[in-house]
This record gives C-alpha cells, structure tokens and sequence, in this order.
C-alpha cells in the first residue's frame, strides 16, 4: 500500500545451474536466484504486470521472450521468413543481427524505471518497482 518493498526481503542466494555442454566450463552455467519465502510477492507482481501488459496490448508482435505460447524459435523464424521473401521476389533486403547474450544482467534499472509511465504505471506501482530493484543482495 505504501510503495515501499521492505529491504530485508531483497535477498537471495545465488545457485548456479548447467545449461549444456562442458560442466567444467563456468560460462555454461546460468544464475539461478533463490529467493525467500516471501518471493510469492515477485509472483504476484509478475501476474500483475503481466496482466497489465496483456490486457492493454502493451506488447509488440516482435517480443518473443518471456511470453507464454510463443516460442523464442519465432525470434529467429520470423526475420528468416522475411529474407527469403525479399529474396524470392528479387527485392533488396539487408538486416542486422545481435545475440545477447546475458541480456537481462544488462538492464539499466534507471533507464527501465523511466520508460514506466509510457506504459502506462506510475505512482505506488512505480515507486514499489523502484524499491524493488534497489539495493537488492
């Protein structure tokens, strides 16, 4: 109700987990948080936010990850199928491709707090978010 998320539930034990291939190699390995007891509060935020994006169509068609019933696979299927169009109709194509890698230990938390009121969450919601992603251990 307050906007605040209490600082001693912001941590977590870091576990790391074997993607595939060489076990010995640690960047086969992803971080894995564990959170408290308490992270059924993240849940309810992700349900809650999720919610927000889906019932206001905040969501482009290109947003492939984190959605259920669309597979990543598509990231890759649709610029394909874009490419051999062109190139089946003899039209110019070019494009750009990136791998991130790690992509979300990349975020810019400020950068993301900012983008917030576009989508529509301001006020309480904004400021929990914001203390949420402070000072997390």
């Amino acid at each position: 109700m307050s906007g605040i998320f209490p600082d001693h539930l912001k941590f977590s034990i870091i576990q790391p987990i074997s993607k595939t291939g060489d076990i010995l190699k640690t960047t086969n390995y992803r971080p894995i948080s564990l959170l408290t007891s308490f992270s059924v509060f993240e849940k309810a935020l992700y349900m809650r936010l999720t919610e927000h994006f889906y019932s206001n169509k905040l969501l482009v068609g290109n947003q492939f990850g984190f959605r259920k019933h669309i597979a990543t696979e598509g990231a890759i299927f649709k610029p394909t199928n874009e490419i051999l169009n062109a190139l089946n109709n003899k039209t110019m194509v070019g494009s750009i491709f990136s791998f991130l890698e790690k992509a979300s230990d990349s975020v810019n938390h400020n950068l993301l707090l900012s983008k917030l009121p576009y989508y529509e969450i301001s006020g309480k919601a904004k400021l929990l978010l914001n203390y949420y992603l402070q000072n997390r251990h």
